[in-house]
């Protein structure tokens, strides 16, 4: 399944890209599908953009002497949206319980 995977994976696709037609693997074609979703403000392709900076951040290998893809303000940047989209996602979740208890109310009222 793996081996299938990644030869789906690096399949070329054409796509159109400010009105031109550009030649591309799936992967690219996903990922930036991904980070346009995200850089159009969606959470989950936020969180999903995020989540993949960080694990791959995690793997490289530190003892080589290449600048890193992200520097230090970057990090910040990102752990301040971070935590701001947490903030958003508990208020969400705090609403959500607020409308179904009146909901309840509503139903018995």
């Amino acid at each position: 399944m793996a081996t299938v995977f990644a030869q789906t994976l690096r399949e070329r696709i054409v796509i159109r890209e400010r009105g031109r037609q550009k030649t591309v693997t799936k992967l690219q074609a996903a990922v930036k599908q991904l980070v346009n979703k995200a850089a159009s403000g969606e959470i989950h392709a936020i969180r999903k953009v995020l989540d993949l900076i960080f694990e791959t951040e995690a793997r490289q290998d530190t003892s080589t002497t290449l600048s890193p893809a992200i520097t230090a303000s970057d990090q910040e940047v990102i752990e301040g949206i971070w935590e701001r989209l947490k903030e958003r996602e508990e208020m969400a979740t705090e609403n959500d319980g607020l409308q179904e208890a009146n909901d309840v109310d509503d139903q018995r009222g």
